[in-house]
């Protein structure tokens, strides 16, 4: 397959497929595909409720290469699949792969000899080859590496971040054989401003998304701990933001950010509060030195911590909550 043949198609227009369509958009030609008729209705009409784009700038994308649609016939054209549905964690904190592997039957569907299926979810490693591969090869009668081809490229969206857009970040890209990887790594370069980093294999790439969301995750927790403490110790507002400063200058110092926006993260539920990266629970009065809810909990259930990547049941609505009482936030 040569650069100027493929024709991509995006499998799922949430707040990571929908970049990449319209990245790819401005060099390719593109089908957006998404089971959620009223998500594809509102894109076609040029709104985008996800906020990544404004309304000139969704209509400019759907005049310029981005066609968006709930018709799965409209797969059968396309030669370079992208798979960018989420994989959201279960109530028992097991990881849901049924929307990854739904998608992988829908294109699987329309998948042809010479076609390549990159995968950009967040996947245990392995999960892309031992998982999605089987279920292609079953639903198309293809096999793996003979008639079609698979790579990985981890998403890096920062949702509400106008500032390091998608086609600003470098991505990591992989294939199941070396020629593959070269290819996808290609298509991937010839629209990214930072350009690439080829993984040796699939379970690299995959292995690196972990590393990045556990080093998330494990930021989130320590700074809501000191959050908590320092409150405590009566340490507020901008005196704590101005104390954080000093600590950059101790060499070997792992750097913490402060989240870019207040809409909650998909995967952990993450705000604004004191300039740190901080999860709200609608009932800090009762958590103890633990963070778990007291046996006054109306729900008489722990609350997540940030460690376990979840979100607090109330956490979106008692966020709506305090946008209300701070409105000076929401141009921030």
């Amino acid at each position: 397959m040569k650069t100027e043949d493929i024709k991509i198609a995006v499998v799922g227009l949430g707040y990571v497929g929908l970049p990449l369509a319209c990245l790819f958009a401005r060099r390719y030609e593109v089908v957006g595909f998404d089971i959620n008729k009223a998500r594809v209705a509102e894109l076609q009409a040029g709104h985008d409720s996800t906020d990544s784009f404004t309304d000139d700038e969704m209509k400019h994308s759907l005049t310029h290469g981005l066609t968006c649609t709930d018709d799965e016939s409209m797969l059968d054209s396309r030669n370079f699949f992208i798979v960018s549905v989420p994989t959201p964690v279960t109530s028992n904190h097991r990881v849901d792969l049924n929307p990854l592997l739904g998608a992988t039957v829908v294109v699987g569907r329309h998948l042809k000899r010479g076609d390549i299926v990159v995968y950009e979810s967040t996947v245990y490693p392995g999960a892309t080859e031992e998982d999605c591969v089987p279920v292609l090869e079953q639903v198309s009668g293809l096999h793996y590496n003979e008639d079609f081809f698979i790579g990985y490229s981890p998403e890096r969206i920062n949702p509400g971040d106008h500032e390091h857009t998608i086609e600003k970040i470098r991505k990591i890209t992989s294939g199941s054989t070396p020629e593959v990887a070269d290819f996808v790594d290609s298509i991937y370069n010839s629209v990214l401003e930072n350009g690439t980093h080829r993984a040796p294999t699939i379970r690299v790439a995959e292995a690196a998304k972990i590393i990045e969301n556990c080093q998330r995750d494990v930021n989130i927790a320590f700074m809501n701990e000191i959050d908590h403490i320092f409150n405590a110790m009566n340490i507020r507002g901008s005196k704590y933001k101005v104390e954080l400063h000093p600590s950059r200058t101790r060499t070997r110092r792992w750097p913490l950010h402060r989240s870019r926006s207040l809409l909650p993260h998909p995967e952990s539920t993450r705000s604004r509060r004191n300039g740190i990266i901080a999860l709200y629970c609608p009932h800090p009065q009762r958590h103890d030195g633990n963070l778990h809810c007291r046996p006054d909990h109306q729900t008489h259930e722990p609350c997540r911590t940030h460690s376990e990547g979840l979100t607090h049941p109330h956490a979106r609505l008692h966020l709506q909550r305090e946008l209300q009482r701070h409105p000076q936030y929401k141009g921030d």
